[in-house]
């Protein structure tokens, strides 16, 4: 069976003929100038093209930490089901809430890293997802370039148990045989 792969040898040869002309890059109103032409005094303002990646934003502007526990429901469903998170300092975490179901988010909750929350959220079956980093850009780009989305492998149910209400608490906080493994997810699942 034939190979149809180019060879390394036919791209290095390919790359050099592109090169060795200099016009395979080179618009035909760009000109080379030689280093022993530029004249460092010259103060001539350089226009570099800036170039945006996927999914990056070149003006985030860091916005100032929520306050510990700040909660935003988004169903009208009565909450009265405990839950507590802790976190170690050093990282903040956005975590949320998500019926599996509907897939719709239930309640979002800001936590300072080294402060813990309890709040009351409806009952329910729920996936827990957090994102966590140190600087806060809002919402929509959550900690920035430097935010880390995880989701916990187990369901969270939330439910009455005879005249019991029954709640989870979380400790992120990284252990040796912790119980609650966690996968990371992109950005845009969170």
């Amino acid at each position: 069976m034939r190979n149809n792969n180019p060879s390394i040898l036919t791209l290095a040869a390919l790359f050099l003929i592109i090169f060795a002309d200099g016009k395979g890059w080179l618009g035909s109103d760009s000109a080379i100038m030689p280093i022993s032409d530029v004249n460092p005094s010259a103060n001539v303002p350089i226009n570099l093209p800036t170039v945006a990646l996927p999914n990056q934003t070149l003006d985030l502007t860091p916005l100032e930490l929520p306050p510990n526990g700040a909660v935003h429901y988004y169903v009208t469903s009565e909450p009265i089901a405990p839950f507590s998170i802790s976190t170690e300092a050093g990282q903040n975490y956005y975590a949320k809430l998500v019926d599996v179901n509907t897939e719709q988010p239930v309640v979002t909750i800001f936590v300072r890293g080294g402060q813990p929350v309890s709040i009351t959220v409806p009952l329910g079956n729920y996936e827990f997802r957090y994102a966590s980093g140190t600087q806060w850009y809002g919402e929509d780009q959550l900690f920035g370039p430097g935010t880390t989305c995880q989701k916990a492998a187990k369901r969270f149910d939330f439910y009455l148990d005879g005249n019991r209400i029954i709640g989870h608490t979380v400790q992120l906080i990284k252990q040796v045989d912790g119980n609650l493994p966690t996968t990371p997810i992109a950005r845009s699942s969170f």
